[in-house]
């Protein structure tokens, strides 16, 4: 893995057609544009991801979904945030991803992520402004 800074590492991905893709393929694309040309990086997050999704969907309402992995020996956490016109996530029309990265060693990355993503969209229903959330998530997990 590439040497990596401790704090967040944030990434909005523009999505063309992403009402055309599938979540498997929209998470794909989310990992490539966090690996910033790392394809290494990129498919181990994809893969971890994939693997969390085929056992629970990762769809949590409200459009939000948010796949998410843990990787051993990775230092940063990551999150490459999208907005779509709905991609079908296990029933639910995923309008908003937020496609998370975080070192296996430290869980609790994972829960204030979450925890940040939750309490954005609870205040602003469905409205999506990724850079009012990447402000969010900048400002909270400082």
């Amino acid at each position: 893995m590439n040497d990596l800074q401790p704090k967040l590492r944030l990434t909005i991905c523009r999505t063309p057609s992403a009402a055309s893709l599938s979540r498997e393929e929209i998470v794909r694309l989310l990992a490539a544009e966090m690996g910033q040309g790392d394809s290494a990086f990129a498919e181990a997050v994809a893969t971890s991801a994939l693997a969390r999704e085929a056992v629970e969907s990762t769809y949590v309402g409200r459009g939000l979904a948010v796949p998410h992995a843990r990787l051993a020996g990775l230092t940063q956490p990551c999150v490459c945030l999208a907005s779509t016109p709905g991609v079908d996530w296990s029933g639910g029309q995923a309008t908003l991803i937020a496609l998370l990265a975080v070192p296996e060693e430290q869980p609790e990355w994972h829960l204030r992520l979450l925890g940040v993503l939750a309490r954005y969209v609870s205040a602003h229903g469905g409205e999506t402004d990724l850079p009012g959330l990447a402000a969010a998530l900048q400002q909270k997990t400082a």
